[in-house]
């Protein structure tokens, strides 16, 4: 299966009021006035650099196959790799796949119910539930 996974309005805002809050936190924290002003300002950094580059909810292509294993097309960092789905969640508004790829850290993968189709979304949470996607596991068990 083959997901497009498209911008998530719904993690950019949350991105967003992240860092507003963070910035307002560090504006009245109880600390001197460098200090305030330099949190601030990485926080400020932090959020320039997520709008410019906007990785957390970059567009990005999935290939799940029957084995468990996927490869990853991110359209933000032009990387690709592939690897053993090692664990899989869900939640009403996101599922998260943990993808573990060849002599590397695992990775964790947000896929946004508002980033995919309604019918991609459905068929990846039932492949969750029905165990389909970590069919590896079984296997070696």
């Amino acid at each position: 299966m083959k997901i497009n996974i498209k911008k998530s309005k719904i993690l950019s805002r949350s991105v967003a009021g992240i860092h507003a809050g963070a910035l307002l936190i560090a504006l009245f924290l109880p600390t001197g006035f460098g200090a305030r002003i330099g949190l601030a300002a990485m926080i400020v950094a932090s959020m320039g650099w997520q709008r410019r580059f906007g990785c957390l909810a970059a567009p990005a292509e999935i290939e799940l196959r029957a084995d468990g294993t996927c490869s990853v097309n991110s359209r933000c960092t032009y990387q690709t790799f592939g690897g053993h789905i090692v664990g899989a969640g869900m939640h009403p508004g996101f599922v998260r796949l943990t993808v573990k790829p060849a002599g590397r850290r695992s990775r964790v993968l947000l896929v946004m119910q508002d980033a995919v189709e309604a019918e991609i979304y459905r068929e990846l949470r039932a492949g969750i539930v029905q165990g389909r996607l970590l069919q590896h596991d079984q296997a070696a068990a």
